[in-house]
């Protein structure tokens, strides 16, 4: 599952005992499917039945790993057994699960999305500079970032970018001379690959000259991401 999803940090078997396996007043329940004996789905649940109305009790799921569509449909399948003990399903998964296009009826299902973590870059520069380019991209530009929060990250930057190494320095020149101009939320969104230039553009998070705008499609190429982790 990390293979398809950026952000998805490489548990151990502590993390894994303590975090999926454990919870923090009551254990979830946690069900695992097998194809010829390997693990290929994992899910943690518990049931929300404080109400005396069982019509009333929801299933939750509250964590979802599957190595494969079929581990997923297995899963699914799995929820939908307990159609008999409660009156609602609220599964937390990917983005991108394909819940919809899988039922017969889609009309019948209620999806519902829902923001999910923050991802905030706290220093920039260091970030820019962490990049790890393709070697045959090169780009030189200005960048003017807003943040109302902190003052080292509020200014404007000159970036360079050559034989996969970035360059950032910051730079005394106004905003309105940069090449492009960007918040702090869209710029971190960005970074992760959680949204396309294009899309930020689009969401008035990041102004920027067709060519300024061509060098940051190939220094943040778009990626599928899924921050499993609560923190």
């Amino acid at each position: 599952m990390a293979d398809r999803y950026d952000l998805t940090m490489d548990w151990t078997e502590e993390w894994w005992r303590e975090r999926a396996l454990q919870g923090w007043k009551t254990d979830p329940f946690v069900y695992g499917w097998e194809r010829d004996g390997d693990l290929r789905g994992l899910c943690a649940y518990s049931f929300d039945d404080d109400s005396d109305d069982a019509d009333d009790t929801v299933m939750r799921v509250t964590d979802v790993a599957v190595a494969d569509d079929e581990a997923w449909f297995q899963l699914l399948r799995f929820f939908r057994n307990h159609d008999s003990q409660v009156a609602e399903i609220r599964i937390r998964a990917p983005p991108d699960a394909p819940l919809l296009d899988l039922v017969e009826d889609p009309r019948a299902v209620d999806c519902e999305v829902r923001t999910g973590p923050m991802v905030r870059l706290v220093d920039v520069a260091a970030a820019l500079e962490a990049l790890d380019p393709d070697p045959a991209v090169e780009a030189a530009f200005t960048l003017s970032v807003a943040d109302p929060l902190v003052d080292w990250n509020d200014g404007t930057f000159g970036v360079a970018v050559a034989d996969g190494d970035v360059s950032v320095e910051p730079l005394d020149s106004e905003a309105a001379d940069a090449d492009a101009a960007v918040d702090v939320g869209a710029l971190s969104q960005l970074y992760v690959g959680y949204r396309s230039v294009d899309e930020a553009v689009r969401g008035d998070g990041l102004a920027a000259d067709p060519a300024t705008a061509a060098d940051l499609r190939a220094l943040f190429p778009p990626r599928t991401t899924h921050l499993r982790e609560g923190f």
